[in-house]
């Protein structure tokens, strides 16, 4: 069985991202999770969904009358593997960026019935 507060602190740690377009509506959905490590905040997710380096940003609230404010993310970083047996770098489905400290995703509910 799943330890509880492990499942409440999912949430923290779970975050959509939006694939926004030139006018900033989000047109394609992601997910990554925030990991803190060594003083640093990271973003990991996967390469297949963000790999097209599009403008890829985490919703952080909600403002009254003028929408959701997005934190633009920048360019994603890919991770590659080699080995001394094979000097070919090969693709891990894995992209991270490093954001603030301070980033706190927004996070909205959804009403169950």
């Amino acid at each position: 069985m799943a330890d509880p507060a492990f499942i409440n602190q999912l949430p923290l740690s779970s975050v959509q991202l939006n694939l926004l377009n030139a006018t900033r509506i989000p047109v394609e959905f992601a997910s990554g999770c925030l990991i803190d490590y060594h003083g640093k905040r990271i973003l990991l997710t996967v390469a297949h969904a963000t790999g097209n380096q599009g403008n890829w940003a985490v919703q952080v609230r909600y403002v009254p009358g003028q929408g959701t404010e997005n934190y633009q993310l920048g360019t994603m970083h890919s991770l590659a593997g080699a080995s001394l047996s094979d000097p070919m770098l090969k693709g891990i489905d894995f992209s991270y960026v490093e954001v603030p400290a301070t980033l706190h995703p927004f996070r909205q509910e959804i009403a169950s019935k």
